[in-house]
């Protein structure tokens, strides 16, 4: 495309550029993965300017259905220091895991336990009860077909069986 337009978009490559800023914009990217965490930091363009990948397996070997949330903190904390100078300052930071997991965490915002996976071989029954517990409009207003996976509110009976010690003490 002509100089200074996006190739796909046409219109001026990004907002500090058209304005005749030399402040450059620039995007965080945080993928936590099954295995890893995945970070980017992109300019307004799209362009990468760093990336990085720190593996987390660790994260799923506190047993079947669950996670250890201070592997996937680690895993993050590390992928971003990874990035080095391009991730300071950055105008924004998406994020996106890989499955529903629910967590129980201190009014600090610390984990009491591994969380629970949408897998937790201990969830469908939890998540049948609290289906049942819904009339047929109040599952169509959810939007979603309710199982384990979109009905993780369900982990909550599941947490009161497994770990009731610290769901007394969670305070989100």
């Amino acid at each position: 495309g002509p100089q200074g337009r996006h190739p796909r978009r046409g219109h001026p490559r990004g907002r500090c550029q058209a304005a005749g800023l030399t402040t450059a914009v620039a995007y965080l990217g945080i993928d936590v993965g099954t295995s890893a965490t995945k970070a980017v930091v992109i300019d307004t363009d799209g362009r990468v300017l760093a990336r990085s990948r720190v593996c987390h397996p660790s994260a799923r070997g506190v047993g079947p259905g669950r996670a250890d949330p201070t592997a996937w903190r680690s895993s993050i904390t590390a992928a971003v220091a990874q990035l080095g100078s391009y991730a300071a300052g950055v105008a924004g930071i998406g994020l996106d895991t890989h499955c529903p997991t629910a967590l129980l965490l201190d009014a600090a915002g610390r984990p009491l336990a591994a969380g629970v996976t949408w897998d937790h071989p201990g969830l469908a029954g939890p998540t049948a009860e609290l289906i049942a517990t819904l009339s047929a409009d109040e599952r169509r207003l959810t939007g979603n077909h309710l199982m384990p996976a979109t009905a993780m509110g369900a982990a909550y009976r599941l947490f009161q069986q497994v770990e009731p010690e610290a769901l007394s003490t969670a305070t989100t």
